[in-house]
């Protein structure tokens, strides 16, 4: 018996270490395809890009409308909302830029610390599974600064998750006391949830 138990703890050590070294594996092969976008893209986005990622140089709106948006770009931004000492950026708008959930966890992870940024606008994006509504409702409880918040047109956004996961975004939502305005529309929401909403108006 004290045998097979051994034997079955390092079976399951193996395996986690397996688990963690194909995720780091990906998380490498993720960030060689992100910089490798980034090389490629554009002069207007290299020097705009160049500008948000030092604190001197980046803007007050985080704006990049009209120019390319390569992946791994939205990953730079949420890298400047967390890390600059003295973060003055007031307004980041993404809409439209593909967006995905690995890059919002990452923004939403920025904005957990941030306490500059007043407004975030990710309308017509890909953000849409469990994961980055938990770190949605985590953004909601924490940040006390965002007062407006817009996810209009990430059509999945509710139909990706769990009625359960929903339910305590909007308690998150409805406990929030900084925000003034949130957009959910053509976000997938059903019946079932729209009375509460509804409520919280």
């Amino acid at each position: 018996m004290k045998k097979n138990a051994e034997q079955n703890r390092k079976l399951e050590q193996e395996k986690r270490e397996r688990e963690k070294q194909s995720k780091l594996k990906g998380l490498e092969q993720d960030k060689k395809i992100e910089m490798d976008a980034l090389a490629n893209s554009g002069q207007a986005t290299k020097k705009y890009i160049y500008e948000v990622m030092h604190e001197k140089t980046c803007p007050i709106e985080i704006n990049p409308s009209g120019i390319e948006w390569p992946i791994g770009a939205t990953r730079i931004i949420a890298g400047s909302l967390y890390n600059f000492k003295n973060c003055h950026i007031e307004s980041c708008c993404l809409n439209r830029k593909g967006i995905n959930d690995s890059e919002f966890l990452a923004l939403a992870t920025s904005m957990i610390k941030n306490k500059s940024v007043r407004k975030l606008e990710l309308e017509g994006n890909s953000i849409e599974n469990a994961k980055s509504i938990d770190k949605l409702t985590e953004m909601i409880k924490t940040n006390e600064t965002l007062q407006h918040l817009s996810l209009e047109c990430n059509t999945r956004l509710y139909t990706g998750t769990t009625k359960e996961n929903f339910k305590v975004l909007l308690d998150a939502l409805k406990e929030n006391e900084s925000l003034l305005s949130i957009n959910f529309s053509f976000c997938g929401l059903l019946n079932d949830v729209l009375p509460r909403i509804k409520d919280m108006l």
